[in-house]
């Protein structure tokens, strides 16, 4: 009932089982070309659910970014400079260099 009255939109399968989702449905739910949809049955109906795929790179970047804005707000607060946090970086990657290769050598 998309329209407010009693008519439910019926599709039929084609070749290659594919259906035409009726305008009225793709326009309630926002659904475009090239959108994907999870195929699944339940209670023996067949359910399509919208789905949006995280590309994982773009993901990890953004969080790399609010990460990196959080440190130059705590630098700023603490009155340090980027250069000061990369020389105690510098030095704790030596620190930890120096502590796994003891002893090798």
């Amino acid at each position: 009932m998309l329209r407010g009255d009693k008519t439910v939109p019926v599709v039929t399968v084609k070749t290659k089982f594919q259906v035409t989702i009726p305008q009225e449905v793709r326009e309630v739910l926002g659904i475009a070309e090239g959108d994907l949809l999870e195929a699944k049955v339940e209670n023996g109906k067949i359910v399509l659910t919208p789905k949006e795929l995280i590309d994982r790179r773009a993901a990890a970047f953004r969080r790399m970014e609010a990460l990196g804005e959080r440190v130059r707000k705590r630098l700023a607060r603490e009155g340090m400079t980027e250069e000061d946090l990369d020389r105690m970086i510098e030095k704790e990657v030596e620190a930890v260099r120096t502590r796994r290769y003891a002893g090798r050598g």
